[in-house]
């Protein structure tokens, strides 16, 4: 739904700029901006010249998700614990319901809460909480995240920060 409307945005500000669209990257193209609504592939990227610019770099898509983005947070927590305390303790279904059972076992506490986020989803959509591994599906991709509770409210409501960033080089990735 947002990647619609913000190529809708995208496309209207091009046109009112004097801008023309193209269909997408070739060695012979000579446009200036890419806008991407999928994955760009390393390849696309290899034909781009010094000053022509994408809205996506490779691999964008895997943290976007949010099993891909808790395994790499948690990987980071194990190399550097303290810089990277700053996110409740993750488990990643379906891999590690086993886990995640484990530590629901070992804790005894019947009033830890949990929140399951739906890898794919945004907006909210599919969230729930749980204080039990029964309701959890063996083949559903989700992060399932101790609940912080109270949580941090503005004007007694939840929510998210969705930033932005301008990566002006991969070099020397």
């Amino acid at each position: 739904k947002d990647s619609k409307n913000a190529a809708i945005i995208v496309r209207e500000v091009a046109y009112a700029m004097g801008w023309r669209e193209s269909s997408g990257v070739s060695e012979d193209c000579n446009a200036n901006v890419f806008w991407y609504e999928r994955a760009i592939s390393v390849a696309e990227v290899k034909l781009l010249n010094e000053c022509q610019r994408v809205n996506m770099i490779p691999g964008m898509h895997d943290i976007a998700k949010k099993t891909s983005l808790a395994r790499a947070l948690t990987r980071m927590r194990t190399l550097f614990p303290a810089d990277f305390d700053f996110f409740p303790q993750t488990w990643t279904l379906p891999s590690q319901l086993d886990a995640f059972r484990a530590h629901l076992e070992e804790s005894r506490r019947k009033d830890s809460t949990f929140i399951v986020k739906p890898s794919g989803g945004s907006q909210g959509s599919g969230i729930y909480l749980t204080r039990t591994h029964e309701n959890l599906s063996q083949h559903a991709s989700a992060v399932v995240q101790t609940y912080i509770d109270p949580p941090l409210l503005v004007d007694g409501f939840k929510f998210d920060l969705r930033l932005y960033v301008l990566i002006v080089s991969v070099q020397p990735l």
